[in-house]
């Protein structure tokens, strides 16, 4: 499922367009995410839905003081600042885009995590700055759906991680193949203004597996991230006209387009079940 091409250059590109209107979002925020978040309430703000999601994730997992955790693409470093706070534990965070590793260093220190948590540009299919068996968990929000080679991101896991480690993703997965050709086009058309590959549950349950992992456990979030979807989708269909016309003119990035493009669909598949949001841990 998704478009099995090689373009980490493409997730590159995009991420680091978009650096100047994720600046915007995190001042109104109060937080560096920009992932979706959990909303126990229609009401809630981004800064508590993108808190309830970090603790969602770290239920599926075993996190302590004693614990080593890697982050997969940490983005602007929320995710890898929180598990240090909330835990005292030691944190690495990766992340193609150096951009984003200095912010993670310089918010870091705003939050007085330094000495617990480092960041590193790095790719995680290669993850050439992380030592064999060096970590307890491996934690990757909103970040593998980037990846076009599940299977290289899932050995790199299988390498860094000490023998009782545990890995946990947290994504947009399709719950089955069962889509008409309609829906898998809608699909294939977000996975190209995403730069992401979308897989079903059991191929990535397979390729887990073939990893050498087992306890493989999927929790459905899906009903807590419907407010976000929804929000983006309402932005979107404001904004799309004014982003198509001024990136034609050169007054706002493709990407920046493409994203908003983008939440339409994701409102779309996620309105049909094509696509749920699942917590997914293995060890």
């Amino acid at each position: 499922m998704g478009l099995k091409e090689s373009s980490t250059e493409g997730v590159e590109s995009m991420y680091s367009n978009l650096v100047g209107v994720h600046k915007r979002i995190w001042k109104a925020t109060g937080n560096q995410s920009i992932h979706y978040g959990y909303y126990e309430d229609d009401d809630d703000d981004m800064d508590t839905a993108s808190t309830r999601m970090m603790e969602l994730v770290a239920d599926t997992v075993d996190i302590d003081r004693h614990s080593r955790v890697l982050v997969l693409g940490c983005g602007a470093g929320e995710d890898a600042i929180w598990i240090a706070d909330e835990f005292d534990a030691e944190v690495v965070g990766v992340d193609l885009i150096e951009d984003q590793i200095e912010l993670a260093r310089e918010y870091a220190w705003k939050r007085n995590v330094e000495d617990l948590v480092t960041f590193h540009t790095d790719d995680f299919h290669e993850l050439s700055s992380a030592s064999d068996g060096s970590f307890d968990v491996v934690w990757a929000l909103e970040s593998v759906s980037h990846s076009d080679n599940l299977e290289a991101v899932v050995d790199q896991c299988d390498r860094v991680l000490s023998e009782q480690g545990q890995i946990v993703f947290a994504d947009w997965f399709a719950p089955d193949d069962s889509m008409s050709d309609s829906e898998e086009k809608r699909l294939r058309k977000l996975d190209n203004l995403m730069r992401q590959w979308t897989d079903t549950l059991d191929e990535v349950e397979s390729t887990v597996a073939a990893g050498g992992f087992d306890d493989f456990t999927a929790v459905d979030v899906t009903d807590g991230v419907r407010p976000a979807v929804s929000r983006r989708y309402k932005s979107s269909f404001i904004m799309i006209p004014f982003y198509t016309v001024a990136s034609a003119i050169g007054l706002a990035s493709a990407e920046l387009r493409d994203v908003t493009k983008a939440s339409y669909h994701m409102h779309v598949l996620v309105r049909d079940d094509v696509m749920r949001y699942y917590i997914l841990s293995a060890s």
